[in-house]
């Protein structure tokens, strides 16, 4: 009788981990709750990375088109088309040289400005930012 009993009470009472005090189990249930939560601030992450990239590949664009537009020779859609190859496998808008028209003689800055419009991937950045967020950076350089 007590060996039924014994054996009895270990069907009905939950098995606890001697070292840890945790059923088992425990950890699966954890990883279930958890792992959503990890995942969108993986992709957050990437998303905040993926709009560094293009911040960081429109600034590089426009200074190569500064650095084109430096040569009074050079025409605007020139100057546009070394800025739109500066920044490969992106669709840049808004390209505009200040000033459009130059001589020998024109003196001071040309300044080159574009524009990217970022669309995030995760649904917590895009509330956060907004559903695309507009990329625009100029650059200005002292005319030779």
């Amino acid at each position: 009788m007590l060996n039924l009993r014994s054996r009895f009470r270990s069907i009905t009472r939950p098995r606890v981990d001697c070292l840890t005090g945790r059923r088992p189990g425990q950890a699966i249930v954890e990883a279930a709750l958890l792992t959503p939560l990890m995942l969108v601030l993986l992709i957050g992450t990437v998303d905040v990375g993926r709009l560094f990239y293009y911040d960081i590949t429109v600034q590089n664009a426009v200074r190569e088109g500064a650095r084109r537009a430096i040569d009074v020779t050079r025409t605007d859609s020139e100057i546009q088309n070394s800025v739109t190859s500066a920044a490969p496998g992106i669709t840049l808008t808004g390209i505009s040289v200040t000033p459009s028209t130059r001589t020998s003689t024109t003196t001071g800055t040309v300044s080159v400005s574009a524009t990217y419009s970022f669309t995030p991937w995760t649904p917590g950045v895009s509330s956060m930012l907004g559903s695309s967020v507009s990329v625009t950076r100029a650059a200005s350089m002292l005319i030779l």
